[in-house]
C-alpha cells in the first residue's frame, strides 16, 4: 500500500459517535450504531485507537496495515504506513515459540502544534 497523506483526526469514543449520528440524521438504534462500528473497524474504514487512559475510540482509517501516532496533549491522531518490525517480530518468534499473528503499533508523544 502507498503511504497515505499524514490526515490528523481526532479520537471519538463509540458513544461520541453516536450522539453525533443523532444529531446529523435522528436518533439511530445504539445496537445499529455499535455494530456498524464493529463491521467498518473490521472492514478498514475506521481504525480502533486504545488511548493512554485505556479508552477504545475510533478514528477514519484506509483498509491496509497502518499505525498511529497519538498527541497526548490535543488528541490528535495521525496514520502511517510502512512497517519496519519484520526482524522484531521474526526474532521474537524464535526466541519465545509463539506464533506472532499481527501486532498493532501506536505511539503516543507530542505533534508538531503542541510540541511548540
Amino acid at each position: 500500500m502507498a503511504n497515505p497523506p499524514p490526515t490528523p483526526d481526532t479520537v471519538r469514543v463509540a458513544e461520541q459517535l453516536y450522539a453525533d449520528l443523532g444529531q446529523a440524521v435522528g436518533p439511530p438504534g445504539r445496537a445499529t450504531v455499535y455494530r456498524t462500528i464493529e463491521q467498518l473497524n473490521a472492514a478498514g474504514w475506521l481504525a480502533r485507537i486504545h488511548t493512554q487512559s485505556g479508552e477504545a475510540g475510533y478514528v477514519p482509517s484506509l483498509p491496509g496495515h497502518l499505525h498511529h501516532l497519538i498527541c497526548t496533549d490535543c488528541g490528535v491522531v495521525i496514520a502511517f504506513a510502512g512497517c519496519a518490525l519484520d526482524d522484531l517480530l521474526a526474532r521474537l518468534a524464535s526466541e519465545t515459540d509463539f506464533a506472532i499473528e499481527g501486532h498493532l503499533l501506536q505511539l503516543y508523544g507530542r505533534c508538531a502544534s503542541c510540541k511548540k
